[in-house]
Order: C-alpha cells, then sequence, then structure tokens
C-alpha cells in the first residue's frame, strides 16, 4: 500500500512538473509573439520575459539561449511527433505510417505557420539560423524518414538501387509542395484524398516490383 506521504510526495512532484511544462509553454508563446513582431536577430530574452511575465533569468532556466527557444518552437516538436508516429508503426503498411506522419504534420504546421515562416525568412539572410535549421530540423527530420527507408530497403520491401537519402529528401519535398499549394496558395483540394494520392505516387516510385 502507498503511504499518504509517498502519495503526497508523488503529487507535489507531478505537480511541479506540470507547472515547469506550463511555464515553458509561456515562454515559447511569448516568444513566438515578438520573433513574429522583431524577428529572430531583433528580439531579445529580456523582451520575451516581459511578454511572458517572468524574469529574464527564468527564460534562461528552461533555455540556454535565444537559439535553443526558436529550435523548441518548431524543431522538437516536430522531430518528436514524427518518431512518435514511427513508433506506432508496428503492423501498418507503408502507406498508412507515411500518411500518418503527412497528416500529422500537416497539422503542426498549420498551428506554427507565422514561426516557420519567421525562421525561414531569417535562414536567407542569417547563416546562424541557416545551419541551426538544416542541423536541428531539417537534418534531423530527413535522418528519420531515411533511417525508416534504409530498413524497408534492408527487408526487401523498397527498391535497392534506391539512395534512401535522396528519397527522404524527395518525400519531404513532395510534402512541402503541397503544405505550400494548400496553405499559402490556398488552393481547394480534398485534403485527405491529396494526401494519400501524394504517398501513393512516392510508394510507387520507390517500391520493390513483383
Amino acid at each position: 500500500m502507498v503511504s499518504d506521504n509517498t502519495q503526497e510526495h508523488k503529487t507535489a512532484k507531478g505537480t511541479r512538473k506540470e507547472r515547469a511544462l506550463n511555464r515553458k509553454r509561456e515562454i515559447l508563446d511569448a516568444a513566438s509573439k515578438v520573433f513574429s513582431e522583431k524577428g529572430f536577430h531583433g528580439a531579445t530574452t529580456a523582451e520575451i520575459a516581459k511578454e511572458a511575465g517572468v524574469a529574464e533569468g527564468t527564460v534562461f532556466r528552461y533555455f540556454k539561449t535565444k537559439k535553443d527557444i526558436l529550435i523548441s518552437l518548431t524543431g522538437t516538436i516536430a522531430v518528436d511527433s514524427l518518431v512518435s508516429v514511427l513508433l506506432k508503426s508496428e503492423g501498418k503498411s507503408d502507406a498508412e505510417v507515411l500518411l500518418g506522419f503527412l497528416e500529422q504534420h500537416t497539422t503542426f504546421f498549420r498551428k506554427n505557420l507565422d514561426v516557420i515562416r519567421l525562421l525561414l525568412y531569417e535562414a536567407q539572410f542569417h547563416d546562424e539560423v541557416r545551419d541551426m535549421f538544416v542541423k536541428e530540423i531539417a537534418g534531423r527530420i530527413t535522418g528519420i524518414i531515411e533511417t525508416y527507408i534504409r530498413k524497408r530497403v534492408a527487408n526487401g520491401r523498397f527498391r535497392k538501387d534506391i539512395d534512401p537519402q535522396v528519397a527522404a529528401r524527395a518525400f519531404l519535398g513532395l510534402f512541402a509542395s503541397f503544405v505550400t499549394w494548400i496553405d499559402v496558395f490556398r488552393m481547394q483540394a480534398d485534403e485527405r484524398k491529396s494526401l494519400e494520392t501524394l504517398v501513393e505516387l512516392f510508394l510507387n516510385g520507390i517500391r520493390q516490383r513483383d
């Protein structure tokens, strides 16, 4: 039987963790607003702290640098969600796994569109932001998809003459084009059917033929 003191300790620990997560989310929300208004290099941690209603030292308790804040706004969430999809891929077809990834990331991009636009804009002019985007976000996501494809090549599901890295980039390129057409150019389409078609086009080019 769990004693009352032990239960209270667990509850308090859980409460502290929840408070920390909420505070981190508040800082990220504030950073998103400040970044959108002033750009990455124009924003300061002091302004982010003020917007979040906390001391600047509190910001540094959760994030070592301003760059870490920007990474957390997009990269960490994107990568974690992708890993989550692939961890649940056991027993599913490739089409189901890739469709799940696309649906989840379409939702993610919509929720974070302003920050993603800011990140891509800043990357054009600042090497630091561009290198961070390539290494921490695009590179990591591509690497995860590449590993998935490499495993399918090894077990004979995908063609052996396919370069997994190129295939991963091609798949993400198709996805980026889809998001651009739908959310930037406002093209009308049946989203579910469009994503299914995208996955089908990709798999028909990479699958091992009988």
